[in-house]
């Protein structure tokens, strides 16, 4: 039976944007739904389902167990896509897409994984990455969920570069104040007692007590955030979507 988490039920309004974007970036870009991919630290799912739909072949990769047992009952019995848990840099195959999307201001070594995506990429592949944008906006609530680090646009676009990527889309979306608001409610949730990387798991599969309690109110004005589409190439969002092609040329 198909299993649906907290994260799906009471999305924030920067995951229902993100959710959005993604599909408007597939719909516009249609060569990428024809490439092999791998989804790393896929979570329960969420874009794994939504590539299915694409009827995409590929694979998911995460380090939690319980994740992906969530992300398998989302999977039709004729899909396409595997799902296991391993961690990525011990993967050697080449594919022809790889997502990070909320994974790398977990990492605590990110030059290292970006590099890594570099050589898990066919030659003219792509990489579709999402992060939180900022770092002036790190906050209680960052620390709850266990990221590192926020970034900065120009600092991504560098990192980049300099392992062999080159921009093609780089949008900037989501709210300061849903950062201001996560902080806010989240100082009375946060567990520091537990390791980062508990918080990091923990962060895919549940939501904080306050979007659950005032969703119902806050999606009623989640419409809005369309306004902010045509400046998603500036950078006033709290979020950054990219997508890149693997270059050859190292900066």
């Amino acid at each position: 039976m198909r299993q649906i988490t907290e994260k799906e039920k009471y999305p924030t309004l920067s995951r229902w944007i993100k959710n959005k974007l993604i599909n408007k970036m597939f719909k516009d870009n249609s060569y990428l739904a024809q490439k092999y991919f791998l989804e790393i630290g896929c979570g329960t799912g969420e874009i794994l389902e939504f590539l299915d739909n694409y009827k995409m072949s590929g694979e998911g990769t995460d380090l939690s167990q319980d994740a992906i047992d969530i992300a398998k009952t989302r999977m039709p019995k004729d899909s396409k896509i595997k799902i296991y848990k391993k961690n990525f840099f011990e993967l050697n195959q080449k594919y022809g897409l790889t997502l990070m999307m909320d994974v790398l201001e977990h990492l605590e070594d990110d030059d290292s994984a970006v590099e890594k995506m570099n050589l898990l990429l066919n030659k003219d592949g792509f990489f579709i990455l999402n992060v939180p944008a900022h770092q002036k906006l790190f906050s209680e609530f960052d620390e709850a969920v266990g990221h590192f680090r926020r970034y900065e646009k120009d600092d991504l676009i560098k990192l980049l570069k300099k392992h062999g990527f080159e921009i093609k889309i780089f949008w900037s979306y989501g709210t300061n104040l849903l950062s201001l608001t996560g902080s806010i409610f989240s100082k009375k949730e946060k567990n520091m007692e537990i390791s980062r990387k508990e918080r990091t798991v923990h962060s895919g599969m549940t939501q904080p007590s306050f979007m659950k309690k005032y969703y119902s109110l806050f999606s009623k004005f989640y419409f809005l955030s369309y306004l902010q589409w045509p400046f998603l190439n500036t950078d006033i969002g709290a979020n950054y979507l990219i997508l890149c092609k693997k270059s050859g040329e190292k900066a």
